[in-house]
């Protein structure tokens, strides 16, 4: 038996895909594990494709991500120390924040790396200097991330004003404390980029140095699948205009991800200068650090809609706009032709 596996953060995402699923494969097996639903449909007799949602945010992907994997495993009597040769492929798909002004709303991004631009140390503040720095000797020892075009190491230098004014109401309800309501203040320079510590062996927890990583790669083969799928005529013809043009594709160096909704347009050209990212978004780098710890093979398939703070907020999750109605279609369409892919070359 083979399993191929779509996860996507919130439910608006999924709707459509579901819909197209039924009609073409029946009624799926439903299964709740861990707070959450799988969708489980027989494609073919030798054939399971699984839907879920994780939810937003780091944490609820890569509980779900694993949830996900330790399911088939588990279903399958298989050691969960070793890697899962069923599982030929695991997707996430979903919406994302451009950060290439190039790129418009709607277009497809394929991203082969994914990073955690906030894993970060914050600095000490050397008073004689008058500013913060990374002192030797102070703790973590943890490697710095270099800026990947010019060498030097990366600080965090954004928002560059000293004091923010919020002009959301919510910033004066009570839970937030009383003197970040009266006068929210953010340092410049305070903190860097630390690589993510990284275990795919049972023993990675006592190696010395640890494992560490900046960059998480998807799958090469599966992304260029993927672009293929995306990129074929069978797709471009079920493609729905998304705030007035068809999308296009679009292949990448890196991509972030962080618990932060990023709405600023000045942390979205640092991240867009820093890490050469044109994507970003609150889930993908945890789900392929999750897949690459269990030894699967993973991609990620990000629509862009919204500037990331670069202007209008166009899409919200929460609410049912035009533009994210097309751009929900165009997710279907697409996760219905990788099944159809996946039946008709025999890729399980």
């Amino acid at each position: 038996m083979s399993w191929l596996v779509f996860v996507t953060a919130f439910s608006m995402e999924m709707i459509d895909t579901l819909k197209l699923f039924s009609v073409k494969f029946g009624d799926p097996e439903i299964i709740q594990r861990s707070s959450r639903v799988f969708f489980i449909f027989c494609a073919k007799r030798s054939l399971r494709v699984l839907l879920t949602i994780c939810g937003i945010g780091i944490a609820n992907c890569a509980m779900t991500t694993q949830s996900v994997i330790d399911f088939i495993r588990e279903k399958h009597k298989i050691n969960p120390r070793i890697s899962e040769p069923n599982i030929i492929g695991l997707i996430f798909i979903g919406i994302a924040g451009n950060l290439n002004s190039s790129f418009k709303i709607g277009d497809i991004v394929l991203s082969k790396n994914w990073i955690f631009p906030q894993n970060q140390k914050f600095l000490r503040f050397n008073s004689k200097k008058g500013k913060f720095e990374d002192q030797p000797g102070s703790l973590p020892p943890l490697e710095r991330v270099k800026n990947p075009v010019t060498g030097e190491i990366s600080n965090f230098l954004i928002p560059t004003c000293n004091t923010c004014n919020s002009n959301d109401p919510k910033i004066s309800q009570s839970i937030y404390p009383s003197y970040i309501r009266e006068n929210p203040v953010f340092f410049d320079n305070f903190a860097i980029t630390i690589k993510t510590n990284v275990f795919t062996e049972s023993l990675d927890a006592f190696k010395i140095p640890l494992t560490q990583k900046l960059l998480f790669p998807v799958n090469e083969e599966l992304l260029n699948l993927m672009k293929d799928i995306i990129d074929s005529e069978l797709v471009k013809g079920r493609m729905v205009k998304v705030n007035g043009k068809y999308p296009e594709i679009h292949c990448v160096k890196v991509g972030v991800s962080s618990d932060t909704f990023v709405d600023n347009d000045e942390y979205a050209d640092y991240l867009f200068e820093t890490f050469d990212a044109s994507v970003v978004d609150t889930e993908s780098t945890s789900f392929v650090q999750t897949c690459l710890s269990n030894g699967n093979r993973c991609v990620v398939i990000r629509t862009l809609s919204d500037l990331a703070g670069r202007g209008p907020s166009l899409v919200s999750p929460m609410i049912e706009s035009e533009i994210l109605i097309e751009l929900v279609k165009n997710l279907a369409q697409i996760n219905i032709s990788i099944v159809e892919t996946f039946d008709s070359l025999g890729l399980y």
